[in-house]
């Protein structure tokens, strides 16, 4: 049986990227330096030459939040929500009422903000 569609062939492989990176550089480390650039950039949750690309381009490489600092954050987005009804409690039980509990909200919110100023 023949095929009576030619296709071309294809040559396979990775299709090419838009943006070709070209100039290649070379650094040497010490061990405890490459120990320590190791580190940062595993902190910072980046691959060693993304983190080492970053630092030449920017000067600096800010570091993912860590999981304490996640927690105090969806922390305050919950008590942020909680503020909002504030606002419905004022309109229906009255203005004492609703003081009441900002002053309590107030309370968390410092120590949520402490907490994450502390860490750093």
């Amino acid at each position: 049986m023949e095929r009576s569609e030619q296709r071309p062939k294809s040559k396979g492989g990775r299709p090419a990227k838009a943006v070709r990176k070209e100039k290649q550089f070379s650094l040497r480390f010490t061990e405890a330096e490459y120990a320590t650039v190791k580190e940062k950039a595993a902190n910072a949750g980046l691959t060693f030459t993304m983190y080492l690309r970053i630092m030449a381009l920017l000067g600096q490489v800010k570091a993912r939040q860590n999981e304490d600092e996640r927690q105090a954050v969806k922390q305050l987005i919950t008590m942020a929500s909680n503020i909002n009804q504030l606002a419905k409690v004022a309109h229906q039980q009255g203005l004492l009422t609703a003081m009441q509990l900002f002053e309590r909200y107030r309370k968390q919110f410092d120590e949520v903000i402490n907490q994450l100023t502390n860490d750093k």
